[in-house]
């Protein structure tokens, strides 16, 4: 009887790979997530879009979380994780308030398109509770 060691990779693959190494595509992910809070609409291909849609859940979350126990620990790693200071205070001041009535599925993806180049489709993806900074 032969026996085959086969290398089972359960549960490792958490996501999309967006065809990047995992640094890269955490830093992507930061950037677009920062450009989302601070912009409050992005367009983005449907992969990344997809997968950002899933992160900023958990950031939300996460803010949610952090403001509820009062937790200046989980604050301080969330000003870590977003690239700028002021996407930082736009989500705990503007954001947090706005999207307190729901549990989750706070962004919307629209599909608008494909990119000329590669014919990638696009989307457009925005929150679904209207959000004003100008407060």
């Amino acid at each position: 009887m032969w026996v085959y060691l086969v290398n089972m990779k359960h549960r490792l693959k958490k996501g999309r790979s967006l065809s990047r190494d995992s640094d890269h595509r955490k830093q992507l992910l930061r950037n677009l997530l920062t450009s989302l809070i601070e912009n409050k609409k992005i367009e983005t291909t449907v992969a990344k879009g997809k997968e950002l849609k899933r992160e900023f859940d958990k950031l939300v979350n996460l803010a949610k979380r952090a403001e509820a126990k009062n937790n200046f620990s989980i604050k301080r790693k969330i000003f870590s994780f977003l690239t700028t200071k002021t996407s930082a205070h736009k989500l705990f001041n503007y954001l947090l308030p706005a999207l307190s009535d729901r549990g989750s599925g706070y962004l919307t993806l629209e599909r608008t398109g494909r990119l000329r180049d590669d014919a990638a489709e696009t989307v457009v993806l925005e929150f679904v509770n209207k959000v004003d900074y100008d407060k």
